[in-house]
């Protein structure tokens, strides 16, 4: 999926995984057409506004793991925004990653001890600009590769309005283009009305996003 953004005159491509990010970096550094092109070449860590369901539900898990009469010291259960899950056949790195290890008991009269394995449980994404469709292939490829996964979640963010930037010649893309960036302070508003709970965010008359639920 690509989306252009005006002004700043990029091109940004996103769903690509950690593989394919590999290949274009050998690739572009390799030939000498994209020497000048691959020094423009950035990599984007998500926004918060993405991450902000899997950071709540990370906080939840942990604070109900936590309540579980167990033996913390033979079990560790513990979870990851952004973690890499990684095996001789795939690599993959979900929003969320809930991960559970094992010690077994201590045997004190044996010379060495078992190193616990960690198990893959649970994975999450969140899907803000990415397709369902997309999403849905992206967690079914983390399942396939990690059989100890039992449990996959979608955390979707459902907008009000369908985000569209603003057109070339609106009156909104030319008062931006004219004035300096804005800080992210200024961005975000100051308040909103409680029965909207997420917005929107309107600057110079455009509404950036309208997000309704999560």
């Amino acid at each position: 999926m690509e989306r252009h953004l005006m002004f700043f005159n990029l091109k940004v491509i996103i769903g690509i995984t950690p593989a394919e990010y590999a290949a274009v970096l050998a690739f572009t550094s390799e030939e000498r057409d994209f020497e000048v092109r691959a020094k423009r070449t950035s990599d984007h860590a998500p926004l918060p506004v993405h991450e902000q369901p899997a950071a709540h539900l990370s906080k939840a898990i942990t604070k109900f793991t936590d309540a579980l009469p167990y033996d913390k010291l033979l079990i560790n259960v513990t979870t990851h925004l952004n973690h890499r899950i990684q095996n001789k056949d795939a690599t993959n790195i979900p929003d969320l990653h809930l991960i559970v290890t094992t010690q077994p008991p201590e045997d004190d009269s044996a010379d060495e001890i078992e190193i616990p394995k960690p198990a893959s449980k649970w994975v999450g994404e969140c899907r803000l600009s990415s397709d369902y469709e997309f999403m849905v292939r992206k967690l079914s490829g983390t399942c396939d590769c990690h059989h100890d996964i039992d449990l996959a979640v979608i955390m979707v963010f459902k907008e009000r309005v369908r985000w569209k930037q603003p057109q070339d010649t609106s009156l909104t893309a030319q008062t931006l283009r004219a004035s300096p960036p804005l800080e992210y302070e200024e961005f975000i508003p100051a308040c909103i009305k409680k029965d909207l709970k997420f917005g929107p965010v309107n600057i110079h008359s455009h509404v950036w996003i309208n997000i309704c639920e999560v």
